[in-house]
């Protein structure tokens, strides 16, 4: 999924480019890069978890799941790559 997006942005950025006259390139994230992000979203996502349930702040709870699944999708884009 990840190489698809960059793919289709690269092809946007192309385009772009050849029409303004500037080589525009979009960094690839290194492997370490995504799993540092996947860290830190997993992290990130349980203390607001965690933070939802003992406060009576709710959104916290719905919030902290949604970067817990964006760590968990990020997981299995990274067991992709190899």
């Amino acid at each position: 999924m990840i190489n698809t997006m960059y793919s289709v942005i690269d092809g946007v950025c192309q385009v772009t480019g050849e029409l303004t006259g500037v080589k525009i390139s979009i960094p690839r994230p290194s492997k370490r890069a995504l799993t540092t992000s996947y860290i830190a979203n997993g992290v990130t996502g349980t203390s607001l978890v965690l933070f939802g349930l003992l406060t009576p702040h709710k959104w916290a709870i719905i919030l902290g799941g949604t970067g817990i699944a964006a760590s968990l999708a990020m997981k299995a884009e990274i067991k992709k790559m190899g």
